[in-house]
């Protein structure tokens, strides 16, 4: 993974700061553009497109919902094997509190196995959630740099919105986008990216970062608006 320069990430957190966001939303945004960054340095390798993006997507789909199948008509005897190598193994499976799943995995026989199971069912409705909000690629053609960028508008959209500042074509978060283009090394400005995702994917997904997220059946029976959007999710990550 490529790094931003010192200089670059320190003018993007003191912009982050001056507008208000707290540490960890800034380490958000400073994520979100170290993403654009490593992409700006390799965009001709790894700029895919959108057709390609999206069949790539719905067999990650398909085969995790294939694997979880596979995987729960087992033997019963093997289902026990691997729910006890994985109590025996450092990896813990953990659904986040409150959800009351967690406290009907502790007390059923192989809560493992079937925590593999919600985790490859969820894999599943992800991908094919976001394999539907993809830009029309039926026309074909050299894919657009602007796609990626929107996205990465979109992964500062989230983070912002969280702490007052409203994504759009205003100062606080064209400022924002600038400062994140500019630590990333993008040599065009922010403006077309921020027009690309209020029109094309804002619509489908602030509804449901409205929501938390959604739940797994919610997401599998989302219907995007017409046409054209995909998103990152940007996590932030320690110790970076």
């Amino acid at each position: 993974m490529h790094m931003i320069q010192a200089a670059d990430k320190a003018a993007l957190l003191r912009v982050c700061w001056e507008l208000g966001l707290p540490d960890d939303a800034a380490e958000g945004v400073f994520y979100a553009a170290l993403e654009l960054h490593n992409f700006e340095l390799d965009k001709e390798r790894r700029l895919k497109s959108v057709v390609r993006r999206s069949r790539e997507l719905e067999e990650v789909a398909s085969l995790a919902h294939r694997l979880n199948s596979a995987v729960q008509t087992l033997d019963i005897a093997d289902l026990r094997r691997i729910d006890d190598e994985f109590k025996a193994s450092p990896l813990r499976l953990h659904l986040d509190p409150p959800d009351p799943l967690e406290t009907v995995f502790q007390h059923v026989a192989m809560s493992n196995v079937l925590r593999i199971g919600d985790v490859l069912l969820t894999l599943s409705s992800i991908a094919r959630l976001m394999g539907k909000a993809m830009p029309d690629g039926s026309k074909g053609g050299r894919p657009s740099n602007q796609i990626h960028y929107a996205e990465s508008v979109a992964s500062v959209a989230r983070v912002a919105r969280l702490h007052g500042i409203t994504p759009g074509q205003n100062d606080d978060f064209l400022r924002l986008c600038e400062a994140v283009f500019h630590a990333a090394g993008v040599e065009v400005g922010p403006e077309n990216a921020i027009r690309l995702f209020m029109r094309e994917l804002a619509p489908f997904w602030v509804p449901i970062w409205d929501r938390g997220g959604g739940d797994t059946n919610e997401r599998e029976s989302a219907d995007p608006p017409a046409p054209d959007v995909d998103a990152v999710r940007t996590t932030p990550k320690k110790g970076q």
